[in-house]
């Protein structure tokens, strides 16, 4: 495959690859033009103000189809841009990958979360699909939490108000997340029709 001579292609290549790795939606990680609603643009702004590398904690909340993941995917190609690690996974995706690691030979539950506290920016998406187990708590919580003692930043997405977000985050995420960042309320409608 020839590679791109333009060093704008070249940081483009370099985003889109990264990306992928990192788990973006295919969809999301395409940047699409979107019908921007009132308000879209400005959550964004927000979003991206707040998570400037000092450990912020913010939730993108809102009913389905208003862009938040998009906003969440925006958010990980300008961290990737300015060479910050990344990672994007589902609430799911991640209480998965520390269960596979119970019990695994070449892997422990501590590697797993370890693997989940090391990027720079953290997108949790589709936190409204946590089942409100006991353990799915503790381990968001100790997530969040140590991302929040190594000032890396953590978006968390649900489709979800405000009251329903912090039943399913808990206090002590929202206790950071009132001190190191917010809530972006995401509540124009829909892109979906």
């Amino acid at each position: 495959m020839n590679e791109p001579n333009d060093p704008r292609e070249q940081e483009a290549a370099m985003v889109r690859e990264e990306l992928a790795r990192c788990g973006v939606p295919r969809r999301h990680a395409q940047k699409a033009e979107l019908r921007r609603q009132p308000g879209w643009a400005g959550a964004l702004g927000e979003a991206a103000r707040l998570c400037a590398r000092k450990g912020a904690v913010v939730a993108l909340l809102g009913p389905r189809g208003t862009g938040k993941t998009q906003i969440a995917a925006e958010l990980l190609r300008a961290a990737v841009a300015d060479r910050r690690s990344v990672r994007y996974g589902t609430a799911v995706e991640l209480f998965l990958d520390v269960r596979a690691a119970m019990g695994a030979r070449n892997r422990t539950e501590a590697d797993a979360v370890a693997d989940w506290c090391r990027p720079s920016l953290l997108v949790i998406d589709e936190l409204q699909e946590r089942k409100g187990t006991g353990f799915e708590a503790g381990l968001l919580a100790a997530v969040v939490d140590r991302r929040y003692g190594a000032l890396r930043d953590t978006v968390l997405v649900a489709n979800a108000d405000r009251a329903g977000f912090e039943a399913l985050a808990g206090d002590g995420i929202v206790s950071r997340l009132n001190e190191t960042g917010g809530i972006i309320r995401c509540d124009w409608p829909s892109f979906r029709g």
